[in-house]
């Protein structure tokens, strides 16, 4: 491409809208440039969904609560607050009891599901645990289960899609409190 065509392509914007004007060589050559670019950039996304929609997770034998201890070591050692790293153990250990005790106490991260964490919701409601307590320990196991995805372990299946992770007190109704 000339100097002259490149000049006028940047002065002109890319602009498409020429209203069927007959150009002069370089004008042709610009906006025969601008469609290159404008097909390697449609290619190019194109290639980055491809490769979303296929990416592939990394095989770890490290079972969900392993990941979740690993996790919980680091974020001492970088110096989180004991109080941070004691809602993370509470949450983690109480999540480990209930899947030994339906024995699945080895879960991946990328096999927890929608179904294992109704489980565990409805298994904390039956020991008595209220609603704030149960969205408190969902929401800790979900932070956890994030920065799992976010690592590359597991797609994100939206386990927590069907329980609470938030509570909120309706102060019309005295039996739901915290």
């Amino acid at each position: 491409m000339s100097d002259k065509a490149w000049h006028q392509l940047l002065a002109n914007g890319f602009d498409t809208e020429s209203g069927g004007i007959d150009h002069k060589a370089e004008d042709r050559e610009a906006l025969d440039f601008r469609d290159r670019v404008a097909a390697v950039v449609a290619t190019l996304n194109g290639a980055v969904e491809q490769l979303e929609r296929n990416r592939t997770f990394e095989s770890s034998d490290e079972s969900f609560i392993e990941f979740a201890r690993r996790i919980i070591k680091e974020d001492n050692k970088s110096g989180l607050t004991p109080s941070r790293i004691n809602k993370y153990n509470a949450a983690v250990a109480r999540f480990d009891k209930y899947l030994k005790s339906v024995g699945a106490g080895n879960i991946l991260i990328s096999n927890i599901t929608s179904d294992t964490l109704s489980g565990f919701n409805n298994a904390m409601s039956d020991e008595g645990l209220k609603p704030s307590t149960r969205a408190f320990y969902n929401r800790t196991l979900q932070a956890l289960y994030q920065r799992g995805v976010k690592a590359g372990l597991s797609p994100d299946n939206t386990p927590f899609s069907k329980v609470a992770t938030q509570y909120r007190h309706n102060a019309a109704s005295p039996t739901n409190q915290s």
